[in-house]
């Protein structure tokens, strides 16, 4: 993957002004923009203490790294 970008099963929390803001939690997928000339990034990130129905999508913008890649497989 191209530096800068975050790899399945990373620990992120939320940096967007959003009601998810400061929360953390796990990247599950990641899917990246068709355009060859900009590199846009998107996670689903399962988020921790957060009951709704499944991970939800990101920009990469809108979330910094907070552990290293905690996927055993």
């Amino acid at each position: 993957m191209k530096q800068g970008a975050f790899q399945r099963g990373s620990k992120v929390r939320v940096i967007n002004y959003s009601p998810f803001r400061c929360l953390t939690g796990i990247v599950q997928e990641i899917d990246k923009s068709a355009d060859i000339e900009v590199s846009l990034y998107f996670y689903c990130i399962q988020l921790d203490g957060v009951n709704n129905q499944g991970p939800m999508w990101f920009q990469h913008e809108e979330l910094e790294l907070v552990g290293l890649n905690t996927n055993t497989r």
